[in-house]
């Protein structure tokens, strides 16, 4: 059950990986962004606020849901690189 789990979370986190590429393709986040996006996923592994909006927001979505629950993803995470970014310039 243990590797079953761990392959789950493999899995998510490169679907999760392939929707910050797509996001920047669309242009909602840079390649940078991106970048800071996926170093904040590997420091809090077991609290990934992109890996928890991506399950919500784009698995198991109907096909009339899809579009609308994929930018309110975009808008979360372009959120996400700002707060990600206040936060390192006070520190």
């Amino acid at each position: 059950v243990e590797d079953d789990d761990e392959s789950m979370m493999e899995e998510t986190r490169r679907d999760v990986w392939k929707a910050l590429r797509k996001l920047v393709i669309e242009g909602w986040i840079t390649s940078e962004d991106k970048i800071e996006i996926l170093a904040d996923m590997l420091e809090h592994p077991e609290d990934s606020m992109v890996e928890k909006a991506h399950r919500l927001l784009c698995t198991n979505v109907g096909d009339a849901e899809r579009r609308t629950a994929w930018e309110d993803f975009g808008e979360l995470i372009a959120l996400q690189v700002k707060r990600l970014k206040s936060k390192a310039s006070k520190e």
